[in-house]
């Protein structure tokens, strides 16, 4: 790979002089001072004018500075609340068509006093070609930069001393004069380029900008519609656009539900296996299922791929066997791409020489996929489908409960369980969860049913339907604790919407219900809960502390013996919250249960582990441990992996037996080492994993990095407990190695662990473990000559405690 200098737009919109502008082909191996590239203008809109970035109010952020990096040039960019970003557009600084990248040091400097939050991220992004465009005063009006790098290992603490960082970019082809746009910020991957990094303390060191050519180290093979026949061949009413594609060349495109118009590109490689990938130019009038066939061997396997996302980005569509002829062939049917009078775009498929997957060991690999996926079209649907089948996922969450609103159809043909939730508005006419159901069962995925509890209104929003819970019962909503004197909660004590209160045994019945129409009336394979806690945002008591509703407090005090407003931090009014959200997870198992005892529940927690139990209310450990649920996804959300290593140990510790305790992913934001966290995951002994969410993975680059932490396809879990009673465990007391000690056995015939209680009558003796299938022990201290008498107990399939007792004699083993 070669090093090439950047020549700077100057202050007129005119190329600066430099080694790029005069020769094209020189390869010149000395960076470009980066202030050099930035004007300190603070009027973007103008004509030609370039340099500081606004945001939606005409705040500037971001002024930069001239500064030192490693005692070389470099530009400052300081904070002022939201350190959007700067940019800069190099003229024609693209030499020769091929394939590049950016290379930039960069630091990120705060300062500890006043760092309240710190920085979140902070990356480096490129567009080039015609997408090196000016941007305007609010940026949200055009779309992110794809390409990019992320300064990695950044957290809500001083960050100093990750010290300075090489950001590289990721690939990205260009053509010979093509122009540059190089940006720096907060968040370059979406339109916005805020990312939220709230309010810090410091500044941002960008030294030296390199463009750095990469060679084809891959040995990958492109197939261009450019290339004409025999290696790319059209049939049918294919029109040659006069916009840029791949390398600078032209493609095709094609009114979808045309019967004739397919377009076919083949190569002849080296026998093996390979990856395939396809680029486009998206658009907002492209097919959102355009259909795909891989073909190789006499075999072929059907794609489709949203064209509407990942503009000029290689997109993978699966994998094929070249091994016996060697020969690919890859085709674009518009007739069979969704929806009808959209557009197919033909433009160049890449073979990358890859590895044929094989079978790893069964684990939890969910995608999440959510309202804000484009659930509307079937066609959107499908492709999602088909990317999540290729990347080797093995379920699919999709959002069937968002905010009191269905993206099913409630009462679609059984109304065992009334529901008269409205409609989300999200989805249009479509039924989203059949479509899942039908097009997932068809690629072997389990599709569950995701389905947000508590939380019932999105932000301060006001349901107009007469049939949303908020409307229907307002009486149901919780109530936050305002300093003794409890006041119905509202987004202004939680912004994140209006809650249900956990407590009422009204609303923990109209849940299961809900739960209950989904499972009768679809095909589901599980359901999987979020938002199944109380509101919490500050994790303060005094503050933010909920759960106050009348009723509530009055069955508290009952039970307790207690008068007046309980105390935020009273030990057993914080119990009291737990229960509720246990029992509430306790009674949609058990109605999931009488319908189907196959179906799956699972659950995705916060991943604080003290605030989930000490401020939501979630004690997940217990509901494991208590059977009321199958399994677990605390929602561990840190780029920070020595973070994020610490933060499962934890969990790990807080239970240990065989229902399935995974971990949910940060895939939504950029600079998150996703594959090797999986692997961490994976190595500490975690059942699985869901990176949260899908429609942002592919943008970020993290869809690669999942298929590459799952080498191979996996089954589900065993989860032998599922629609099985719990045989009756046994009790002996048996000899020991010392005389001064008492030994019992705990033999569990069941295929998995059992949680046990023991206690020795006549003493404060007691313990608790997970008794696995077959022997194991316990012992006590004792006098030499008395025996002991112990007890165990643990609960059936139904929760009902069950009890043995045995003796144990001092007997030494001989």
């Amino acid at each position: 790979m070669a090093l090439l200098a950047l020549a700077a737009l100057g202050p007129a919109g005119c190329t600066s002089e430099g080694p790029l502008g005069a020769h094209d082909d020189a390869l010149v191996e000395t960076p470009v001072d980066t202030f050099a590239a930035v004007a300190q203008a603070n009027h973007p809109e103008s004509a030609g004018a370039y340099g500081v970035w606004y945001d939606a109010t005409h705040n500037t952020f971001g002024t930069p500075s001239r500064s030192t990096l490693a005692g070389a040039p470099a530009m400052r960019i300081d904070d002022g609340g939201f350190a959007n970003g700067v940019y800069t557009i190099y003229r024609a600084a693209i030499p020769a068509d091929g394939t590049y990248q950016i290379s930039v040091p960069v630091q990120v400097v705060e300062t500890g006093a006043t760092s309240t939050n710190g920085i979140r991220a902070f990356q480096v992004g490129v567009a080039v070609g015609s997408t090196a465009r000016h941007r305007g005063p609010n940026p949200s009006s055009l779309p992110g930069l794809g390409v990019s790098a992320s300064y990695t290992g950044l957290t809500t603490a001083d960050d100093t001393a990750l010290g300075p960082q090489t950001l590289v970019t990721g690939e990205f082809d260009a053509h010979a004069g093509d122009d540059l746009l190089i940006a720096f910020g907060t968040d370059v991957t979406s339109g916005t380029w805020s990312a939220g990094s709230a309010t810090w303390g410091g500044h941002v060191l960008v030294g030296a900008i390199t463009l750095v050519a990469a060679g084809p180290s891959d040995g990958s093979t492109i197939v261009d519609d450019d290339d004409g026949a025999p290696d790319f061949v059209q049939q049918g009413a294919w029109t040659v656009s006069g916009g840029i594609g791949h390398g600078g060349g032209h493609y095709r495109f094609a009114s979808s539900g045309n019967a004739t118009s397919v377009a076919t590109w083949e190569a002849t490689v080296e026998p093996g296996y390979y990856d395939v990938q396809v680029t486009y130019r998206a658009g907002a009038n492209r097919a959102t299922a355009a259909h795909y066939t891989i073909e190789s061997n006499g075999t072929s396997v059907s794609t489709s791929v949203n064209q509407r996302t990942r503009d000029q980005q290689w997109v993978y569509i699966g994998g094929v066997d070249a091994s016996a002829t060697g020969v690919v062939r890859v085709t674009l049917s518009a007739a069979q791409s969704l929806p009808v009078g959209s557009v197919a775009i033909a433009d160049a498929v890449r073979l990358v020489p890859g590895t044929s997957p094989g079978v790893d060991e069964p684990e939890m690999r969910v995608a999440a996929v959510t309202v804000f996926d484009g659930l509307s079209d079937v066609g959107a649907i499908q492709s999602i489908i088909d990317e999540i089948a290729a990347h080797r996922y093995n379920a699919i969450a999709v959002h069937t409960r968002y905010r009191g609103d269905a993206t099913y159809i409630p009462n679609r043909a059984d109304a065992t369980y009334p529901n008269h939730e409205p409609r989300s508005t999200a989805v249009g006419d479509v039924d989203v969860l059949a479509e899942f159901i039908a097009r997932g069962h068809a690629r072997g995925l389990k599709i569950f049913a995701y389905v947000n509890t508590h939380l019932v209104t999105e932000g301060a929003a006001s349901p107009s339907d007469p049939g949303h819970v908020v409307n229907a019962h307002p009486e149901w909503r919780t109530y936050a604790y305002n300093g003794g004197a409890p006041v119905v909660q509202t987004p202004a004590h939680d912004p994140e919407g209006m809650w249900l209160e956990p407590a009422l045994p009204d609303v923990r019945e109209y849940l299961a219900d809900v739960v209950g129409d989904i499972a009768t009336n679809y095909e589901i394979d599980g359901v999987i809960l979020d938002r199944i806690r109380y509101p919490q945002t500050a994790f303060t008591r005094e503050n933010r502390d909920f759960g106050y509703h009348p009723e509530a407090i009055e069955r508290f005090n009952r039970r307790f013996h207690r008068r007046g407003v309980p105390s935020p931090r009273d030990a057993d009014w914080i119990t009291f919250r737990q229960e509720a959200i246990t029992d509430t997870v306790a009674a949609i198992h058990r109605r999931l249960e009488r319908i189907d005892g196959d179906l799956i529940l699972l659950a995705y927690p916060i991943g604080r582990l003290t605030d989930a139990r000490q401020f939501n209310y979630q004690d997940w450990p217990t509901w494991m441990t208590e059977g009321a649920i199958d399994g677990v996804l605390p929602q561990i959300y840190t780029a920070d992996n020595a973070a994020f290593a610490t933060s499962l140990a934890a969990h790990a510790e807080a239970y240990g037996g065989d229902r399935l305790l995974g971990v949910t992913l940060d895939a939504f934001r950029a600079g998150v080492d996703l594959s090797g966290q999986i692997e961490t995951a994976r190595l500490a002994g975690f059942a699985g994993t869901s990176p949260f969410r899908h429609g942002t993975m592919g943008d970020l680059g993290y869809l690669e990095q999942a298929r590459a932490a799952w080498p191979g396809y996996a089954e589900w879990p065993a989860m032998p407990w599922k629609n099985a009673r719990v045989e009756r465990l046994e009790l002996r007391g048996v000899c020991a190695d010392d005389v001064t000690r008492r030994r019992f056995r705990v033999s569990n015939p069941n295929a998995w662990s059992i949680p046990v209680e023991w206690s020795i009558v006549g003493t404060t003796d007691e313990g608790a473990y997970f008794a696995p299938p077959g022997d194991s022990f316990y012992e006590v201290a004792a006098d030499r000559l008395l025996p002991r008498v112990s007890l165990l107990t643990w609960r059936n399939e139904r929760r009902i405690q069950l009890t043995a007792a045995a003796i144990a004699l001092p007997r030494r083993c001989r």
